[in-house]
């Protein structure tokens, strides 16, 4: 199979050099002195049975001071990249065109947000591999700038937030605020639901399961969870989303993370 490739430089820079209040021209901490562009592969084929499929996918690409640390980083983002490209286009080649719909897609746009000395990295779109319909895309990376490391999602939280005790808690705090992606107004849950492990648990469970099941990405003073569909309810709900503030998940946050999030110049 040959893949043709076309790399898109979207033009969605934003550099982030300079004071710009209270001392314009003075420059900046260094962690926050960095800049990105998104680049799209773009991939039009057809499958080794006739399956016909177009991947687009979304790759930050970071530059700034530390340009070593930067390097592992952009790395990280291309191998990701290139691991989903290849398992949708190995799966495309399995699969008959009476299975393809009107099309196998892979659609993964990456949006980039500075908050404080985080960048936070999301990503979104869409995934079809044949049958009656597909699913969405949704992933976070959280990368702290003043060191260019990932922070982990167990790093974002308190030892307390996986006993029982602070699952139940932080159950608490997610499920009043979580909203099917949709938009229906009626796609609700509850803690109860969460602390069970979902709407139809497979296997044994414990309090901190669905903490296993669920992505964690930011917002500006907020973390955001999500879970993937049929988790909390139908699949016409979409994904479980749920911005919660930092200010309602204290005892449960990592108050390093915090700072981290909430740092000015």
């Amino acid at each position: 199979m040959v893949v043709a490739a076309a790399l898109v430089l979207i033009v969605a820079a934003f550099a982030f050099g300079f004071w710009t209040s209270k001392n314009p021209g003075t420059p900046m901490p260094a962690a926050n002195v960095w800049s990105y562009t998104v680049k799209t592969t773009n991939i039009n084929e057809t499958g080794d049975f006739g399956a016909a499929y177009k991947v687009s996918v979304g790759v930050p690409e970071f530059s700034g001071p530390d340009t070593q640390a930067i390097r592992v980083v952009n790395t990280m983002f291309r191998d990701r990249a290139r691991k989903n490209i290849d398992d949708f286009a190995t799966a495309a080649d399995q699969t008959v065109p009476e299975d393809a719909g009107a099309g196998l897609e892979l659609t993964e746009k990456a949006t980039v947000q500075r908050i404080g000395l985080i960048a936070a990295v999301e990503f979104s779109g869409n995934w079809y591999g044949g049958g009656a319909h597909g699913l969405t895309v949704s992933d976070w990376t959280l990368i702290r700038t003043d060191t260019w490391q990932v922070i982990a999602k167990d790093q974002l939280f308190l030892p307390t937030a996986r006993t029982a005790a602070g699952a139940t808690r932080l159950a608490g705090v997610i499920a009043p605020r979580i909203k099917g992606s949709a938009g229906d107004p009626s796609c609700t849950t509850d803690a109860a639901t969460l602390l069970a492990g979902g709407q139809s648990p497979t296997g044994p469970t414990t309090p901190t399961s669905f903490e296993d099941s669920m992505l964690v990405g930011m917002r500006v003073d907020s973390m955001q969870f999500d879970f993937a569909e049929y988790y909390l309810f139908s699949y016409g709900c979409g994904r479980a989303v749920a911005t919660v503030p930092f200010s309602e998940l204290d005892g449960l946050i990592n108050p390093d993370v915090v700072r981290l999030a909430t740092h000015q110049p």
